[in-house]
């Protein structure tokens, strides 16, 4: 399976997360997910990775970050693309049902939101499915 990596400095460390930095440039290019992912938009972008007890990475240290192309997908449907089917799925149907345009708007709205709301509690179950690795990077 194929993975996608970025480098990044860690830039906190608490007691069961470390927060890495990873400088977006033109390697984005190269990434499968580049036409769908927002992280070109910035310049930087935190990430936060479970720290095991194991881990002995210290502050500014320049590390691997990385994820396989199945978990980018599945970040890409959770975010994008289910969405933009929940969307329009609830705009036809509240329209078939009430026959009032800015009502089956309204619903369709109301509908996103709460799917956002319900992406937000069930975060600790997503974290467990899409989650990213750290390695140690050596420059020798």
């Amino acid at each position: 399976m194929k993975k996608i990596t970025h480098e990044g400095v860690i830039t906190k460390i608490t007691n069961n997360e470390i927060e890495v930095t990873v400088k977006v440039t033109g390697a984005c290019a190269s990434c499968q997910l580049n036409k769908m992912c927002i992280s070109t938009e910035s310049a930087e972008k935190i990430i936060i990775v479970p720290k095991k007890d194991n881990d002995n990475y210290r502050l500014g240290e320049h590390v691997e970050i990385s994820s396989t192309t199945r978990q980018g997908y599945v970040a890409v449907c959770l975010v994008y693309v289910l969405p933009v089917i929940l969307l329009v799925t609830a705009y036809f149907i509240s329209f078939s049902y009430f026959d009032n345009e800015l009502l089956s708007a309204s619903v369709s709205i109301g509908i996103i939101i709460l799917y956002y709301i319900l992406i937000y509690f069930l975060n600790p179950l997503i974290k467990n499915k899409i989650s990213f690795k750290l390695k140690h990077i050596n420059y020798n």
